[in-house]
């Protein structure tokens, strides 16, 4: 069966983010180790330093029924970090954000397991999302701490979540 994000056209980059071709997103495993892909990951925030952290629907082929960003998007071929942030508020939480509302924190390099550049924001905001419920089916405000406890635990997650909530622990500590 043909997923809907299959004929999704990326752009593949080399090491300095530097386009090097177009590709469909189910062509990457085909391309894997000759480029990266880029990605933005974004978490709501609220006054109390929780995260807005979703559970991800059953029927997802990565990490189905785990712990996920608030957002989360492939960057389209020709698009830029903060419009498919934009783009992914819109798709997953129904929410209408500019990228004056999101707080660029950082742009992740590619490590190994993880084939891409990652750029990071975050959206202060108390009120939780309606959600998309194609895309998650519950969701809870923790904490990085707590947040990170829990994959520690054995929660099931998207597989770089944990990574990312140390970096942005090492990013917003004052």
């Amino acid at each position: 069966m043909t997923h809907p994000h299959d004929t999704e056209i990326l752009d593949l980059v080399d090491g300095r983010d530097t386009v090097i071709r177009q590709i469909a997103r189910s062509d990457f495993p085909r391309w894997e180790g000759r480029g990266h892909l880029r990605v933005v990951d974004c978490f709501l925030r609220n006054d109390r330093g929780e995260l807005w952290i979703p559970r991800r629907a059953l029927d997802k082929r990565l990490a189905p029924g785990g712990l996920d960003y608030s957002v989360g998007e492939h960057v389209l071929s020709g698009e830029d970090y903060p419009a498919a942030a934009v783009r992914g508020f819109a798709e997953e939480l129904n929410l209408t954000v500019t990228p004056a509302d999101l707080t660029y924190l950082a742009k992740i390099p590619p490590a190994p397991g993880k084939p891409f550049f990652q750029a990071l924001y975050l959206l202060a905001t108390d009120t939780a999302p309606r959600y998309n419920p194609a895309d998650f089916t519950g969701f809870t405000w923790l904490t990085p701490e707590d947040l990170l406890t829990r994959i520690e635990r054995g929660d099931p997650a998207k597989p770089s979540l944990a990574a990312t909530v140390r970096h942005l622990l090492h990013l917003t500590r004052p």
